[in-house]
């Protein structure tokens, strides 16, 4: 009798191994470590994001997960309000991208990689007085934290102009259309 019983704790020990195992080769399959992986990283983005975005917002607003796994703007003047990027105005949904590139930057720079070029291109002249000033202070937040990293704005805005140390003025050949170099740049070396 007593051999029975043995083999019933060995076959439990083994089906409960067995499960281990299973659940492991589940869990580790290529596909869903991959998905796992790249939610861990998209959470982390979020989390960075999220400070810098209340950064340049004053603390208007801010990122979190939905349960279904997307970004939403949390505006903190409506009672924690959560937003989709679909309702965003367009100084808001500037700010937001802003604040995600910004976070994926400093997530580059804190791991193995660098982010030595930075190019923003245009939605400036989406935004309004102030977002533009908060928009131009995290960028040179972004300056200031990279000493060799090249930072590059593409924008019609004037009022860029004045915040903007390294100058390059470009216009447009009537005849070629080609851009033509105005100022800076090659012109002043």
């Amino acid at each position: 009798l007593n051999d029975g019983g043995d083999i019933a704790e060995r076959l439990a020990v083994a089906e409960s191994e067995l499960e281990v195992y299973q659940t492991l080769t589940k869990d580790l399959n290529p596909s869903r470590f991959l998905a796992f992986m790249l939610d861990e990283e998209r959470a982390t983005l979020v989390t960075v994001s999220a400070h810098k975005l209340a950064e340049l917002s004053g603390g208007r607003y801010g990122f979190d997960l939905s349960e279904k796994g997307e970004i939403e703007m949390i505006d903190n003047t409506a009672a924690e309000y959560r937003r989709a990027a679909s309702s965003l105005s367009g100084g808001e949904t500037f700010l937001a991208s802003l604040a995600l590139a910004l976070g994926l930057a400093e997530m580059v720079a804190g791991g193995v990689g660098t982010l030595d070029a930075f190019f923003l291109d245009e939605g400036f002249g989406s935004l309004d007085a102030e977002h533009l000033d908060l928009a131009m202070e995290g960028i040179e937040q972004l300056v200031a934290t990279g000493n060799d990293r090249l930072v590059v704005l593409v924008s019609h805005v004037d009022e860029l102009r004045e915040r903007v140390e390294d100058l390059i003025v470009l216009d447009r050949d009537s005849d070629t259309g080609a851009s033509v170099l105005l100022s800076g740049g090659a012109l002043e070396a």
